[in-house]
């Protein structure tokens, strides 16, 4: 120490530039807030892109399911009317020497099957046949034996029967592939896919059958003719993303059919040709084909199904490719594409979304962090400051003696406040002695409270992050649970067709769900001994609630069939829901315990109805006016809860006189809020039924939802709302009744 007093100054050996203590609590935390939402921002968009991939496949593996459904029903059809006809050629019950006859009886058929055209030739150069020749009307054409290979084309009035004579033209059947390949194979097989001579447009392909007499000799062949644009409407009409297309094509590279409105054939030299797939109209065909024998080299080797992320015009795209095979020999290939774009639009926006949030999140934080090191070190540089000119002023006045300071010297600090601190407080001296330590004591509160502030921020900032995560998992994952739901739900439910057989009733349904998937259940299921309508309820929402739904169904179908097998006098209602809970009560336990159902069964013969089972009030409609209430709760209990139901269900049964007729619903119905929290109830569905109960049951049905709807006006739907209306007609003749169908 200097002889005068004075403080002497160190400097440490190895050299630092000295750090503002704002740039030092700073900077370490925006280094890590950036750090943070840059990771946050890649896994969002790596969640994205993997429930883009998932989607995309889920998407593609259901509609290739339903276009080969669509192949395979329709296929089916030219080869069972060959069979058909066939079979009836053998017994004796059609004469296919009668062109006549024969004409008319492939006209009727023309009315009941999807198909085009259905004929026959034989090998003496005969030939019959009747379809549509484009025009969208049904003709007959003949060419009877010794006509010099010349056929006559007639008009057909309603029932089938020849009108006029349309015209002529030359035709002859041992020209055609359709009969001598069949000839050579004497098996039923396939044409080749070809265009009709003079109607280029049509895209046609035959189903053929040889016919032999009773000895077993050759002496004709059946065919049968799809007109392949029908699969192309079909596959035009499915929804595959926004942009998506599928197109269908032989081993041979040409095309079958197609989602894109263009003509199926080439014209060369005024010929029809087929059009290869590599030659379409359509970039996204043209461009698909082309990478598939990019990467396979051929179709001819090509079995099972492939998905595929192409390149292609500079988009990526997914690619399903699938096989498809029948008992004939068609082998064709399935192809479909979804451009990338049609999935990413969204998961782009919420991307975008997410850095936006990250950079305002590190913005907010920046501005944290420096707010948060001004109020931290303002304070120390304004008692830096002070305490330089303290320390001036008392070395001006004083001369350091204290013992504590003999010998020491000030050591120089690499943050300028703390340097400047030292150095003051070193020229203090004895005088600023306990100034100093109080300094340092605030000094150190100072800095754990900003290492405590730092640790806080940091771990609110993993828990949003976190938080983020979740909820995007949940929304996907709930948004496809609930979509695949909704599907299965409307997949099931009974067509008009199904019941539209029954002359002597009148049956209207109708459900509609709601906003969260919940689990209503109706059907109405024909039998050759009695008709059977059953509705319920699931408890709860949600894929569990349709899964067991679901159960339900598929349960009941199956042991209606079941029972049909068994000749009784009458069904017993209380047996069949026993054994549906003991079918359901193992499942309920394996998807979530405490899951149940509620159940209401009816059985209809012979008008009278047969109720079981436990669910909403049953209402018997009179036509006399009057209305019945059936109370379900000593019919029955919830299925699913308890293994063993016997000792709680019952049975009750009603006669129904024309024009009576029962109405089914769910708590959906008198349960729909209104405004006002308002519940639409029972006598209100009770009073709409009666006003309108002369009327058809469509007309009813339609005018409770109308009544329902206005009822419920901008309110949430809570629940779904399922309503099913039987009447009994006049009676009718026997032959067209439910108890002689």
């Amino acid at each position: 120490m200097p002889k005068d007093g004075s403080i002497q100054t160190v400097r440490p050996a190895h050299k630092f530039r000295r750090l503002p203590l704002r740039l030092v609590l700073t900077v370490p935390f925006v280094v890590q807030t950036i750090g943070l939402a840059t990771l946050v921002g890649y896994l969002s968009y790596q969640n994205g892109q993997k429930s883009v991939n998932d989607l995309a496949q889920s998407l593609q593996t259901e509609v290739q399911s339903r276009i080969r459904d669509r192949l395979n029903n329709y296929f089916a059809i030219p080869p069972q009317i060959n069979k058909i006809n066939s079979d009836a050629h053998e017994l004796g019950q059609l004469n296919l020497s009668d062109f006549k006859t024969t004409g008319q009886y492939f006209w009727r058929q023309l009315q009941v099957f999807d198909v085009s055209f259905v004929n026959y030739a034989t090998l003496k150069g005969e030939y019959i046949g009747t379809g549509d020749f484009g025009d969208g009307t049904i003709r007959i054409e003949e060419i009877p034996l010794n006509t010099q290979k010349t056929s006559f084309q007639y008009g057909t009035d309603s029932k089938g029967n020849r009108t006029q004579r349309l015209g002529t033209q030359s035709y002859n059947p041992y020209e055609e592939a359709w009969f001598i390949d069949t000839l050579k194979a004497k098996k039923p097989i396939w044409s080749q896919i070809y265009n009709w001579d003079g109607y280029p447009q049509i895209l046609s392909i035959s189903a053929n059958h040889p016919i032999y007499d009773a000895r077993s000799t050759l002496i004709g062949v059946l065919g049968v003719d799809l007109k392949l644009s029908t699969i192309s409407d079909y596959l035009s009409q499915l929804k595959i993303g926004r942009s998506g297309k599928a197109f269908i094509l032989e081993r041979s590279g040409l095309l079958v059919a197609s989602s894109v409105k263009e003509p199926p054939f080439l014209m060369v030299n005024g010929a029809a040709q087929r059009l290869p797939a590599l030659k379409s109209q359509d970039a996204d065909i043209r461009g698909t084909t082309a990478a598939l024998l990019a990467n396979f080299g051929s179709f001819t080797t090509l079995q099972g199904d492939r998905r595929l992320t192409l390149e292609i015009a500079g988009q990526r795209k997914y690619v399903q490719l699938g096989s498809w095979r029948d008992s004939l020999g068609l082998d064709w290939l399935v192809v479909m594409v979804v451009p990338e774009s049609d999935f990413m639009a969204q998961i782009q926006n919420n991307t975008q979304r997410t850095i936006l949030l990250s950079l305002g999140a590190l913005a907010i934080a920046t501005a944290l962090g420096i707010l948060t090191a001004r109020w931290i070190s303002n304070p120390i540089l304004r008692l830096s400051r002070a305490s330089q000119s303290l320390a001036q002023a008392a070395q001006d006045r004083f001369r350091v003696t204290s013992p504590q300071l003999n010998g020491a010297s000030a050591i120089q600090e690499h943050i300028q406040e703390l340097d400047t601190l030292s150095q003051s407080f070193y020229q203090m001296g004895t005088q600023l002695q306990q100034s100093f330590a109080e300094l340092e004591t605030i000094n150190q509160d100072l800095e754990q409270r900003v290492e405590q502030r730092t640790k806080d921020l940091q771990q609110a900032n993993a828990t949003i992050t976190e938080l983020n995560k979740t909820l995007q998992t949940d929304n996907l994952r709930m948004s496809a649970e609930l979509d695949v739901t909704r599907r299965l739900q409307q997949m099931i439910l009974p067509k008009p067709s199904e019941f539209e057989h029954l002359k002597d009733l009148d049956i209207a349904c109708f459900m509609e769900a709601a906003q969260e998937v919940g689990g209503d259940y109706y059907d109405v299921i024909p039998g050759d001994r009695y008709l059977t309508l059953g509705i319920g309820d699931v408890t709860g929402h949600g894929l569990e609630s349709g899964i067991l739904m679901i159960m339900a169904q598929t349960a009941v179908r199956t042991l209606i069939a079941a029972d049909e097998l068994v000749t009784t006098k009458e069904p017993d209602s209380a047996k069949f829901l026993i054994a549906l809970n003991q079918v359901l009560y193992d499942n309920v336990q394996r998807l979530r315990p405490g899951k149940d159902m509620s159940m209401t069964l009816l059985r209809y013969w012979d008008n009278q109805i047969q109720i079981s089972g436990q669910h909403e009030t049953v209402l018997v409609f009179r036509a006399t006016g009057g209305v019945e209430k059936v109370d379900t709760i000593d019919l029955g209990m919830p299925l699913g809860l308890t293994e063993n139901i016997q000792d709680f269900v019952g049975k009750t049964q009603i006669d129904l006189n024309p024009g009576d007729g029962v109405v089914l619903y769910t708590d959906g119905v008198t349960e729909a809020e209104g405004a006002n929290r308002s519940l639409y109830g029972l006598e209100r569905l009770i009073a709409v039924v009666q006003r309108h109960w002369s009327e058809p049951a469509q007309t009813i049905q339609e005018q409770v939802i109308a009544d329902v709807r206005s009822h419920i006006g901008n309110h949430r739907v809570y629940d779904d709302i399922t309503l099913v209306i039987l009447k009994q007609k006049a009676p009718q003749s026997d032959g067209d009744t439910l108890a002689h169908s």
